[in-house]
């Protein structure tokens, strides 16, 4: 059991890491899931990086020299919480990826049906998920529209790569209908990741938000 996320990202070869020359977000997880790491039980991450379908730089991308293959964080997540089931979704198949305490699922991110039936599937609260998905606005707003009440007691919800575009209306929570926003207000404690200007660099989607269910 290695504890140290920076060092499992790197292993990985994660785009999480800036030392794969990517996104500096390790700093940002190691914050919201280091104290209770021990007692996570569930995580979903949404967007599994398949090469084979030109995801993340296809089979030719530069993070293959950092060792990254399709479905890598899912491994990470599953030696870094060491008492959790991990549970990946994509719009593309890995069946290999279900193993030991990891399981695939094949779902859109968009689709309330695909979501659902793997929430009926997974069959439990779940303690953290990740949407490393499409990376779009409103895809973003449905996702978390739908599965955030899905989330454990005190479950967390972090949305990575928000787009330039977008990041503001992620802030003032505008993503959302009125409604909705209140809702957010109420029963979640909203945290913002900008690490678009760090380590000596500039890239402009740097920006995860995290909403921790009260």
């Amino acid at each position: 059991m290695n504890d140290d996320l920076n060092i499992l990202a790197e292993k990985y070869g994660l785009d999480k890491t800036i030392t794969t020359g990517c996104h500096n977000y390790i700093p940002g997880y190691i914050k919201l899931f280091h104290k209770n790491r021990l007692n996570v039980k569930n995580l979903l991450e949404i967007g599994i990086g398949s090469l084979e379908n030109n995801q993340m730089g296809g089979v030719n991308s530069f993070l293959t020299d950092h060792g990254y293959k399709s479905g890598n964080s899912l491994k990470c997540w599953e030696e870094y919480f060491p008492n959790s089931k991990i549970y990946g979704i994509d719009i593309y198949d890995h069946p290999e990826l279900t193993e030991d305490r990891v399981q695939f699922f094949v779902a859109d991110q968009t689709s309330e049906k695909d979501l659902q039936s793997v929430i009926d599937k997974i069959n439990a609260p779940l303690d953290i998920i990740i949407d490393d998905g499409s990376h779009q606005g409103a895809h973003q707003a449905f996702s978390f529209m739908f599965l955030h009440k899905f989330l454990a007691q005190g479950g967390i919800y972090v949305i990575e790569d928000i787009q330039p575009r977008f990041i503001k209306r992620f802030q003032n929570l505008a993503m959302f209908p009125p409604v909705f926003r209140k809702y957010i207000r109420k029963n979640f404690i909203v945290e913002y990741f900008d690490t678009r200007n760090t380590c000596n660099r500039h890239r402009a989607d740097d920006f995860m938000v995290s909403f921790t269910k009260k």
